[in-house]
């Protein structure tokens, strides 16, 4: 999968073990230019350091794979976890910094009529 949009933050590498590291980002992403989404990227390993060549308002292309896995908590409750893991990003040519501006003239508006889940 993946999703086009803009840098907005990018967080040190975090060692969780002696054998893990990871280190997320934010990419500003909006379908509609309205309702701008927020969305947060892991990197793992030794894709951390893939984030050193991009800087916060770079519009980059995140090439990704969503994670998930259920996890039984301390009141014997099953609960599920989502991770999206970035495995390549690369720099989306073009727009400036400062450049908001996208097309959204290809993109279908969503039909609240025949979509099902939750309306945000």
């Amino acid at each position: 999968m993946n999703l086009q949009g803009k840098i907005i933050e990018i967080f040190d590498t975090k060692q969780v073990s002696p054998t893990f590291s990871k280190r997320e980002f934010v990419v500003e992403y909006a379908t509609n230019p309205s309702y701008p989404q927020y969305v947060k990227f892991d990197l793992l390993q030794d894709k951390c350091s893939v984030l050193d060549n991009y800087k916060v308002g770079d519009r980059v292309d995140v090439q990704f794979e969503i994670k998930g896995k259920p996890y039984t908590n301390k009141n014997n409750e099953k609960v599920y976890f989502n991770s999206l893991n970035a495995w390549k990003l690369d720099l989306v040519t073009g727009k400036s910094d400062g450049d908001d501006s996208y097309d959204y003239s290809e993109i279908e508006p969503a039909n609240p009529k025949t979509d099902e889940g939750v309306p945000f």
